[in-house]
């Protein structure tokens, strides 16, 4: 239960959801809560509703794309129009009728009596033609997310190398800004947070950024750099710190960053980034370099 002051709007989780979550908790292994996959936006504008044939008045939602690795990813489309979802008419706003509840948002029908992995019918309209797919619902799998949030605080994997500090970005690392970090944190970062269906290019795409420099002789120069996106490293596009640690054994260290705000390589010298290394483990007490976990299934 929440209650914004501001907007006098309160919140209420209804108890089925309560009770469902209750019940799952209560007999492992814990499902999760469903998703339906997703992105989507009102559709009330007359000209997009006729521009997409929906001739239905009043309903039909768009989608808008899909989240890779969902059910939803596998069958809808984006200009896809939701007309129904689970026998339930969608109106342009994303509301239906709910027989205990009244007027809801459509995804409480995704939560409400269903599991991950349940089936359920979606009427749309995709190229002008009225058509049912079976949706099959999802759970939110975090590592999934360009972005993930980490609710769980586990210990994130980065790689040190010649002062450079490199891990993901994930969405504990801006909260950690504060009650503000909306306002706070690096405009790039958030961009990349709160717009993830534009950048995001599969399920295994992450965010590498640069965290911060650990001062040391190598990187003069570049100790101002912090929360900056690592687009490449020794001159190979990456997209995680898989990339980076694949790098990084490969060719014997980094020795060329390039961040996605100065579009030139940063060089540190190669034939001293051992020693340099050595130096940085010892003056910041930091016992390994690099924390590795097992991959994510």
């Amino acid at each position: 239960m929440s209650y914004d002051q501001n907007t006098r709007v309160g919140e209420l989780l209804p108890y089925p959801i309560l009770a469902q979550f209750l019940d799952d908790a209560c007999n492992p292994p814990y499902k999760g809560v469903p998703v339906a996959g997703f992105k989507w936006k009102p559709l009330v504008n007359p000209a997009t509703r006729a521009f997409l044939s929906v001739s239905a008045p009043n309903r039909g939602i768009l989608v808008l794309s899909t989240i890779p690795g969902t059910g939803a990813d596998a069958v809808l489309l984006p200009e896809d129009v939701i007309l129904a979802l689970d026998g339930k008419a969608i109106d342009d706003m994303g509301y239906y009728d709910d027989p205990d509840f009244g007027r809801l948002m459509f995804p409480h029908l995704v939560r409400k009596n269903h599991s991950p992995g349940d089936t359920v019918p979606v009427d749309v309209v995709r190229n002008g033609v009225v058509t049912n797919v079976s949706l099959k619902l999802s759970t939110q799998n975090d590592h999934f997310s360009l972005v993930p949030e980490n609710i769980e605080r586990n210990p994130v994997d980065f790689l040190v190398e010649g002062g450079f500090v490199m891990r993901e970005l994930a969405g504990d690392y801006l909260r950690a800004y504060g009650s503000r970090w909306r306002s706070e944190a690096n405009t790039r970062l958030l961009d990349f947070y709160l717009s993830q269906s534009a950048y995001q290019e599969g399920t295994n795409s992450h965010v590498l950024i640069l965290s911060q420099v650990l001062p040391d002789p190598i990187n003069v120069g570049y100790q101002h750099f912090r929360d900056e996106i690592v687009t490449h490293l020794n001159r190979e596009p990456v997209t995680g710190i898989s990339d980076a640690f694949r790098i990084a054994d490969r060719d014997g260290g980094i020795s060329r960053v390039r961040l996605k705000s100065v579009h030139l390589d940063i060089v540190l010298d190669k034939a001293e980034l051992e020693e340099a290394n050595r130096r940085l483990s010892t003056a910041y007490g930091i016992p390994s370099l690099r924390r590795r976990a097992a991959p994510a299934k």
